[in-house]
């Protein structure tokens, strides 16, 4: 069985873990913007820049695991009730 982590909880950690390297992640409110760089977008707050965009609220996972915030023993339920299981790939 796997530990839940909320929605809001995953936010919170990418946004922790960000701020270490002067990046911030933020959520276009915008739906031309959200059209052009997607819902969620990385900025390195030195140079005011996306360094990654196109990112949806799934992708966030991705996100997490890639910078080491989300476990293999973990899973994510969103606020839509839908629940995204950590993937590892052995390498």
């Amino acid at each position: 069985m796997k530990k839940i982590v909320t929605e809001l909880a995953l936010k919170a950690r990418i946004r922790r873990k960000l701020a270490h390297n002067s990046e911030r992640l933020v959520r276009n409110s915008s739906e031309r913007v959200a059209n052009d760089l997607g819902d969620y977008m990385v900025v390195d707050l030195v140079h005011n820049t996306p360094t990654v965009w196109g990112l949806s609220v799934y992708d966030l996972v991705d996100l997490a695991v890639q910078i080491g915030v989300l476990e293999p023993f973990e899973a994510v339920e969103f606020k839509d009730g839908t629940v995204v299981e950590v993937e590892t790939v052995n390498q």
